[in-house]
């Protein structure tokens, strides 16, 4: 197999392109070597060692550049050599075309995948113009052929030579006739020329000078006998018109000769349409790279080695507002400011060199005198080792640093604002520690840090977070960049001085450009320590403003409910003590109807309990014993607690007293004990203690709300499944409950916290999960205990009577049950269902009634009422009031004063008749 066709050497270093090229050179059928070099140097050896047919080379190499290949050759190669060049690399295609290349070409997928065409077509091109190179020099050597014929042959000799001459004008490839000088017809024309032009030899002996020269000039006589006179005439160029209407240029020569029997004219003439296709595309070429030049936005200039402007291109004149006329008299070291001609001048004399300096920044001045910024690279060409100009390709930046220069004013603004906004300003990495790259001063104000330790990683906020907010932050931050919006947190971070301060962040994500993944976190942090204090303040207030109104209803509730209930228990109460009265103890129903009474007046308690719990009225203060309350509340314990809960009472009755109210305090001991039931479902031990004891001042500085002083301390403990320390924590706060919805309102151990600090008592709770809770009250010992007064037991025969009363009661039950007991205890009495029914029955009752029995809540007319309408009649008549209500209820009517008798239901008979007898005897 032969040697290919043709042999291409590439310098290119990237390997994409290489691919491209050879995948191009796949799908064709053309014969080729494809050989590669990588650097200048690999293509400089294979050089010396063949001739390739074409060279295609980078512009950029590791080692230099392509265009280096065509310096070596000073222009002057066997081959072409095409330079690739990168996309609006402007001024690699000025060097380029400096430099000689026989192309350049702008790199691209496209143009790369198009390289069999432009090698192609560029084979051609050079064969045509090495080809018009030798036609030109034959042309050349035919002339002084002809000339030396005619110098060296007398006329007498040529005229028996005809035969050898027409041999040499048939053996050139050029195009030559003779024209007979006083005809102006061809006299003879060689084959080249029929060829040419497409006639035959006869046909052009038919022609004159002029009949196939296209647009003959109009002094072509002139031009005759000026060829005469000199002997010779050269037209570059000239058209030919051939047989079939084509015109084709031509280049020509003119001799003047000896030819038979007078002077003849004999015109050699050379087809240079090739060659003015070629110099069409290298012209065309010029007009677009000037073009290109001229129209680029940079600044682009050609500068001699004494400083001369050579050339510059159009942006280049529009924005330093010079002429070229202008420039002519100016160098470039003239349009240079003051302030940076030294160092130009130094970089200039470097790139006479040779010397490579990359970037180059410098101040021109305009032709108007203003400063103009220019930052661009600066290259030097070379010749035989001489440098013969300098390439400088420049950018306006003045609108830029204009722009540096405000954007660093801005920059300063905002680093004294950073510096001075009362917050944390910051910058980290998204990364497991949130690793700092800014923070302004302020992080130390509110971390206690220095912003150091953050910067170089010695602490992180991550160290800092509270452990019950550690595993939520991350998470919180997490989920809402996913969804791409900036993230709000709170949290607690531990200050240096070791208090948990509240933090407030507000941040967002900085993304890569055009992508998804998170580069950095930038955002806002904030103490909000007194705010969150004031806030949780007022969440307290609004949480006891609910609760009031919420106790206020049902205590509202409660009065309604009570009134009723205690209507209900006045007659089971009452006829069960009437019934008693009239049996003998050894009766079988004398027992049962103790049950009866026994849990009636169980009954009668916990309905106090529950009204205690919702009034609203003094606390009934009264000193007592805690032993014997805890052993009182003791016996109610078992109708309540559950019979898989031991109870243990541990209380002694030597403790201390206190100053109480018994309701309320039996009903904190009541809500500690259901609580502690529910703590219990299993079952468990449930122990209530007293002591007395002594908070120092050492216990106070731990716990500064507390007075030093004697307490007597009463703890209930059960052995439940405890609480973790949130929960303890919150334990006492409003509404707060563990228990599951609509099964607790978290009423509980609020209202016991604001019972025990009503009475100037402290209360803690320890508990840990799976240990149980107990909960410690502390009440103001009594120092003083006063002298025992010794009371003696009321005579029950001062019950009895015989005086006239009026009974008002609306409740049939109860008013029977009152006349009942009266009666049997030797009152006389009137009884009414109403105020109306009373003033009616007053009226017509002759006799004194000597005291009035009657409600105090009814319709129309109340109980106080009714005593004032009648005590005009009756002046001398006691008034003894009745109410099943709560004394919130009834405090409006003013039966609550000192010296009024009020009578509480359910009452028994004993109670009726005490308050009556009292009454009537006050």
């Amino acid at each position: 197999m032969g040697e290919p066709s043709i042999h291409i050497l590439l310098v290119e270093h990237n390997e994409a392109h290489f691919e491209l090229i050879r995948q191009a050179y796949s799908s064709r059928k053309d014969d080729v070597r494809l050989t590669v070099a990588v650097d200048l140097k690999e293509a400089r050896n294979i050089l010396l060692e063949t001739s390739p047919d074409i060279v295609i080379a980078d512009y950029r190499l590791n080692d230099g550049k392509g265009a280096e290949l065509l310096r070596k050759s000073n222009g002057n190669s066997d081959y072409p050599i095409i330079i690739m060049v990168n996309q609006g690399d402007e001024q690699a295609i000025a060097d380029v075309i400096q430099a000689g290349a026989f192309d350049h070409l702008v790199k691209s997928e496209d143009i790369l995948s198009d390289i069999p065409h432009i090698v192609s077509r560029s084979l051609r091109e050079w064969e045509n113009l090495n080809k018009l190179g030798e036609i030109e020099k034959e042309l050349k050597k035919s002339v002084e052929k002809c000339k030396l014929m005619v110098e060296n042959t007398s006329e007498e000799a040529l005229k028996f030579s005809e035969e050898k001459y027409k041999a040499v004008i048939e053996q050139t490839a050029d195009n030559i006739f003779i024209v007979d000088l006083k005809t102006r017809r061809l006299i003879d024309a060689n084959t080249a020329l029929q060829k040419l032009l497409g006639y035959t030899h006869e046909e052009m002996l038919q022609f004159k000078l002029t009949d196939f020269i296209a647009h003959p000039p109009d002094d072509i006589e002139d031009k005759i006998s000026n060829i005469v006179k000199e002997g010779s005439y050269f037209m570059p160029e000239r058209l030919y018109r051939k047989k079939n209407d084509e015109l084709v240029d031509v280049e020509v020569s003119v001799n003047l000769i000896s030819y038979k029997d007078g002077k003849a004219l004999c015109v050699i003439s050379r087809d240079i349409t090739e060659r003015k296709l070629s110099e069409e595309k290298l012209y065309e070429s010029e007009k677009q790279l000037r073009d290109f030049l001229d129209n680029a936005n940079d600044l682009i200039q050609m500068v001699a080695p004494d400083g001369r402007f050579i050339y510059v291109n159009s942006s280049w004149l529009e924005t330093l507002g010079y002429t070229r006329e202008e420039l002519k008299e100016l160098t470039l070291f003239d349009i240079i400011h003051p302030d940076s001609l030294n160092h130009c001048q130094e970089l200039f004399q470097k790139i006479m060199t040779g010397e490579s300096l990359g970037f180059i920044e410098a101040l021109f001045v305009a032709n108007d005198g203003s400063v103009i910024n220019v930052e661009g690279s600066v290259s030097c060409r070379f010749e035989d080792g001489k440098p013969i100009h300098t390439r400088g390709i420049f950018r306006d930046v003045t609108a830029r640093r204009q722009v540096e220069a405000e954007l660093f004013e801005s920059e300063e603004r905002f680093r004294l604002l950073a510096e001075n906004v009362p917050g944390v300003i910051y910058l980290c990495r998204n990364d497991e520690r949130y690793t700092m790259l800014y923070l302004n001063d302020w992080v130390e104000v509110v971390t206690g840090y220095p912003k150091e330790d953050f910067l170089s990683d010695k602490i992180s906020f991550v160290d800092l977070y509270h452990p019950e907010d550690a595993v939520q932050i991350p998470l919180d931050v997490e989920i809402t960049l996913t969804k791409r919006e900036p993230f709000h947190l709170a949290y607690r971070i531990k200050h240096k001085n070791g208090e948990w301060r509240w933090i407030e962040e507000h941040g967002t994500a900085v993304y890569e450009k055009d992508g998804d993944q998170v580069m950095f976190l930038e955002g806002f942090l904030s103490d909000i320590t007194d705010r969150r204090r004031a806030e949780e303040e007022q969440f307290k207030l609004i949480e006891q403003l609910r609760q009031a109104q919420e106790m206020e209803s049902i205590g509202h509730l409660a009065s309604m409910v009570s009134h009723d209930f205690n209507n209900l228990l006045t007659p089971i109460m009452g006829y069960t003590d009437l019934a008693l009265l009239k049996i003998h103890r050894e009766d079988p129903l004398f027992k049962d109807l103790n049950v009866i009474q026994e849990t009636a007046l169980r009954a009668k308690e916990l309905t106090q309990k529950l009204l205690a719990f919702s009034r609203k009225q003094e606390l009934d203060i009264k000193e007592l014993n805690i032993a014997e309350l805890i052993s009182s509340f003791r016996k109610m314990l078992d109708g309540v607690i559950r019979g898989d809960i031991e109870v243990v009472v541990c209380s002694d009755p030597s403790h201390g007293s206190v100053n109480a109210d018994p309701t309320q305090i039996d009903q904190v001991l009541m809500n500690l004990v259901v609580n502690a039931q529910d703590a219990m479902p299993k079952g468990g031990k449930l122990t209530i203690e007293t002591a007395n004891v002594i908070l120092d001042e050492g216990f106070a500085k731990m716990l500064p709300k507390v007075q030093p002083g004697r307490y007597v301390m009463i703890r209930v403990t059960d052995t439940g499944h405890g609480m973790d320390a949130r929960t303890t924590r919150l334990v006492f706060d409003p509404f707060f409950t563990t228990k599951e919805r609509g099964k607790g309102t978290g009423l509980g151990l609020s209202t016991v916290y604001g019972i025990v600090k009503q009475h100037n008592g402290y209360i803690w709770v320890d508990s840990k999960p799976g240990q149980g809770t107990s909960f410690r009250i502390y009440l103001p010992r009594v120092d003083q205990i006063p002298d025992m007064i010794t009371v003696l037991p009321k005579s029950r025969i001062g019950i009895y009577g015989n005086e006239t009363i009026l009974l008002v009661e609306r409740d049939k039950n109860v008013r029977e049950l009152a006349v009942n007991i009266l009666e049997t205890y030797g009152y006389k009495v009137i009884q009414a269902k109403g105020a109306e029914e009373a003033v009616k029955l007053a009226e017509q009752y002759k006799l004194s009634i000597h005291l009035l029995l009657t409600c105090v809540v009814m319709p129309k007319m109340n109980g106080v009422e009714l005593f004032n309408e009648l005590a005009s009649e009756y002046p001398e008549m006691k008034v003894l009031y009745m109410s099943g209500y709560t004394d919130e209820v009834v405090a409006h009517y003013d039966v609550l004063e000192k010296g009024v008798h009020l009578l509480k239901k359910p009452f028994s008979i004993i109670g009726l008749t005490e308050r009556v007898r009292e009454a009537l005897n006050g």
